[in-house]
């Protein structure tokens, strides 16, 4: 038993030794490679959900790393509407500066919004 007690003493003695001010260490996000071409597109919104029958958008932002300026932008919805009119399921703009915006509306059905 004795040995056993002090097995644990010793494995935790161990684990302990092991950490120090710098331990976990936080992963750093990938980085692109100088000189890549890859073509990165990240969408985010400024809301984390919208009401189903809410008059309030959200502003979604459509980000395009190594795009060239005046790339246009085709976005479709499953659910909801972009802009004000409803009828509005596919939106067409240009890049400025890397990036896009637009409001969407969620519209009067409940579920959840695909984007393409």
């Amino acid at each position: 038993m004795r040995r056993t007690v002090l097995s644990i003493l010793a494995v935790l003695g161990l684990l302990a030794g092991a950490c120090d001010s710098g331990n976990p260490v936080a992963p750093k996000a990938p980085e692109t490679p100088t000189g890549s071409t890859d073509l990165v597109v990240v969408v985010t919104s400024d809301r984390g959900q919208l009401e189903a029958g809410s008059t309030q958008p959200a502003t979604l932002t459509v980000t395009a790393l190594n795009a060239a300026e005046d790339t246009e932008v085709v976005l479709s919805t499953s659910l909801g509407s972009f802009e004000a009119d409803p009828t509005v399921q596919l939106f067409r703009t240009k890049l400025k500066n890397g990036a896009a915006t637009v409001r969407f509306f969620p519209g009067v059905a409940p579920g959840t919004a695909n984007f393409l």
